[in-house]
């Protein structure tokens, strides 16, 4: 192996992260995680959960957003140490998800059981399990889902185009539609354009012989006042 050389069997999954931070560029990185993922399925089947427990929009735990408190693991000096690790805390990530079979319905036991598994684990590996329930990567700047998703583009689905560029599909459609508005369509809509413009001036040819003949019958209506009067 060319990035993990101690020869052990397993390497946690925190071990990994702190390798992948040694990389200078991603193109090393995409080496180290492509590297991880070759040593058997326990390492590319944990990864994988890992990943998929972060960045998925479909996998959320349930559970208070933060660092909840806990006492964190000090009786080892490594990952080896702890009852726990990530490598069997990725499989108890059904019972925080709803929905799941084994998915533990009252908060207080799903929280409590959330936090005895933090501290049954290396504080490294309980940092791990804090971030797939956040769904976010913590102090692991040179981590990111781009670097998953460019390295193992079949683990996570597309992102979907939001609001804004359903916009511009929109007015790129309307665009298209008037580009290529036939001849017929054309001279339909001159036609109501001009039957609309008869209408409008037909209309005011009618207000304003309303308005003349009312004037007029007012005129009218004066002069026999006047005639009456002067009868008088």
């Amino acid at each position: 192996m060319k990035h993990f050389t101690n020869n052990k069997k397993r390497i946690f999954v925190s071990e990994l992260f702190q390798e992948v931070d040694k990389a200078s560029n991603d193109g090393e990185r995409k080496e180290i995680l492509q590297e991880y993922v070759s040593m058997g399925n326990l390492h590319y089947n944990t990864l994988r959960k890992v990943v998929e427990t972060i960045f998925h929009p479909d996998v959320v735990m349930n559970l208070p957003g933060g660092i909840p408190p806990y006492e964190e693991f000090k009786d080892g000096p490594s990952q080896e140490f702890g009852p726990r690790s990530i490598f069997n805390a990725v499989n108890m990530v059904p019972r925080f998800v709803k929905g799941q079979p084994d998915y533990i319905v009252k908060d207080i036991k799903r929280e409590t059981y959330f936090i005895k598994a933090l501290e049954s684990m290396h504080p490294l590996e309980s940092k791990i399990f804090i971030m797939m329930k956040e769904k976010k990567i913590i102090d692991h700047d040179g981590i990111t889902e781009k670097l998953f998703m460019e390295t193992f583009p079949d683990w996570l689905p597309e992102k979907k185009a939001g609001p804004v560029g359903a916009q511009k599909n929109e007015k790129k459609e309307e665009a298209v539609e008037k580009k290529t508005e036939t001849p017929a369509k054309k001279k339909r809509t001159t036609a109501a354009a001009a039957k609309k413009k008869t209408n409008s001036a037909s209309t005011t040819t009618k207000k304003k012989t309303t308005k003349t003949t009312a004037a007029k019958k007012s005129d009218d209506s004066s002069e026999e006042s006047s005639e009456n009067s002067s009868k008088k």
